[in-house]
């Protein structure tokens, strides 16, 4: 908790001065050398995606390395994580010292010669966060490619479908093009009959009888007579 509150006390009085950390004359430059810093206080429950979801808001994390035990498995509540930038580490180092993270005080502080540990023979490869982000990349490129071909797939049957429903319209317009041309070979309807004329020999009657004897037509009596 001590060195806690002497990095607050520096951060203060740099920030009193108007320094940013980015000077020769800042207390961080000594170790502009090293990309590592030192993470306590963790909580025991915290596993390295946990830190990292925190510290990466700083930067881009490039490694971690959580401190187990070797018979249980469990976190001894101290790590080191490394930035791609070692900007990054004032950044973290300014912000996140003092910072409580799960119910516990964090102490951030930069690493000055830092050493990742070495592999035993025999002892599982340590997976780094190089590996891990290469080994996600791996999956997420192959998922990529799984949803290229079924979406090729589903264009390809959507374009069937299209020219299927092309084909069926062309044949239906083909059809009632056609249709005129029938109806222009069909027969034509019969004519209307025409009604029944009279007779010669009823017309002939019907003069004789409105005309007299001689010939002369018959007079009419009016209402005069």
């Amino acid at each position: 908790m001590n060195v806690v509150k002497e990095i607050e006390r520096i951060n203060k009085r740099e920030l009193d001065l108007g320094l940013d950390g980015s000077e020769r004359h800042s207390w961080h430059d000594q170790y502009r050398n090293s990309a590592y810093i030192f993470i306590g206080g963790l909580g025991f429950n915290l596993t390295e995606g946990d830190i990292l979801c925190v510290f990466s808001q700083y930067g881009e994390p490039s490694d971690i390395n959580l401190l187990r035990d070797k018979e249980t498995g469990k976190s001894k509540g101290f790590c080191f994580l490394a930035y791609e930038d070692q900007r990054s580490t004032i950044l973290a180092v300014d912000n996140l010292n003092g910072f409580k993270l799960a119910g516990r005080t964090l102490r951030v502080d930069h690493v000055s010669e830092y050493r990742p540990p070495e592999e035993k023979e025999g002892a599982p490869k340590r997976v780094t966060l190089k590996d891990a982000n290469a080994k996600e990349a791996k999956e997420i490129r192959k998922q990529v490619k799984k949803e290229f071909k079924r979406i090729r797939k589903l264009n390809k049957k959507a374009k069937k479908q299209r020219e299927g429903k092309r084909d069926s319209s062309d044949s239906d317009s083909d059809e009632s093009e056609e249709s005129p041309s029938k109806k222009k070979h069909r027969a034509p309807p019969p004519p209307p009959t025409p009604p029944p004329q009279p007779s010669k020999s009823s017309s002939s009657s019907s003069s004789s009888s409105s005309s007299g004897a001689n010939g002369k037509p018959k007079a009419v009596r009016g209402a005069f007579d």
